[in-house]
């Protein structure tokens, strides 16, 4: 993991936050509370279950190393 970020729901935010890493590089995006006040996992912003907000992790395969 190379960095994670909060955005909202809007589609150019989220393509926005997967663009900080640049290539190759892989993004998860889930669901998360966020400032939503009107969840109970409240105020732990990274917690799932709003779809105002999102949760943008990106990776980064920095090495690899063949088993056989």
């Amino acid at each position: 993991m190379t960095r994670r970020d909060l955005t909202d729901s809007r589609v150019d935010n989220i393509l926005n936050a997967t663009r900080f890493e640049g290539a190759p590089s892989c993004s998860l995006i889930a669901c998360t509370v966020g400032y939503d006040s009107t969840k109970t996992n409240y105020p732990d912003m990274w917690a799932p279950t709003s779809k105002l907000y999102r949760l943008v992790v990106v990776g980064r395969l920095d090495r690899w190393h063949a088993l056989w």
